[in-house]
C-alpha cells in the first residue's frame, strides 16, 4: 500500500467559482481550500498563486486574502527592529 497522498483535481470552473464570484462566501484560504477539497492549505495557495500568473486580468480585480491570521509580513524596519533586539539580547554587536 502507498503512502502517497493522492491529488485533489479541480476543474478551472470549481476554482473560478470560489475564489473569484463567490470570493465574499469564501473569505479565508483555509474555507476555499476546504471547499476545493484540497486536504492541505500549501497546494490551494500555490494553486492560486499559478492561476493568479496565468490569468492575471481575471484576478486584477479580486480581493487577495487577508494575512491576519497570524501570517502577516513584517515591514523591513520590522524586520530590523528584531534583529537588533535579538543581537543585542545575545550580547553580539551589530556590523
Amino acid at each position: 500500500m502507498s503512502d502517497k497522498k493522492s491529488r485533489v483535481s479541480v476543474s478551472l470552473e470549481d476554482f473560478l467559482r470560489v475564489t473569484v464570484t463567490q470570493r465574499d462566501e469564501f473569505d479565508s484560504p483555509q474555507t476555499a481550500a476546504a471547499e476545493l477539497g484540497y486536504t492541505s492549505i500549501e497546494s490551494f495557495k500555490q494553486a492560486l498563486t499559478r492561476n493568479r500568473k496565468r490569468y492575471p486580468t481575471i484576478f486584477k480585480t479580486v480581493a487577495k486574502y487577508s494575512t491576519s491570521q497570524g501570517e502577516s509580513v513584517a515591514t523591513e524596519a520590522e524586520a530590523l527592529a528584531i534583529l537588533e533586539k535579538l543581537t543585542a539580547a545575545s550580547g553580539k554587536g551589530g556590523k
